[in-house]
């Protein structure tokens, strides 16, 4: 799967709002098909659609950001995108210690 990001978030928003992908694509004027091949994560898209698509989804602020994370990720090569999971590991383990040290500092 090419573009993987895309896919799983697709298909987690359209399972937890209960979303028809038919409707989308009726309100938004994109094919069925295209629609399809990126919830199986064979194709991307360009920003503008990307920004029609979201608008349909019903979106809470953090989604429409999990949304746009997922979009970035289908426009960068393989390396970058290990690079920033590896930095947002990286960033989680240090905020652990980072509230173990403030913690301890109460005390």
């Amino acid at each position: 799967m090419k573009y993987e990001e895309l896919s799983i978030f697709l298909t987690n928003i359209i399972l937890k709002k209960n979303i028809v992908m038919d409707d989308i694509a009726k309100l938004s004027e994109i094919s069925p098909a295209f629609l399809s091949d990126l919830k199986k994560g064979k194709k991307s898209c360009k920003k503008e659609t990307w920004e029609i698509i979201l608008k349909y989804l019903r979106l809470t602020k953090e989604e429409e950001t999990e949304g746009w994370l997922a979009w970035s990720y289908s426009k960068i090569d393989k390396n970058t995108k290990d690079f920033i999971k590896h930095l947002q590991e990286e960033n989680s383990r240090l905020k652990k210690v980072l509230e173990y040290v403030e913690f301890k500092n109460k005390q």
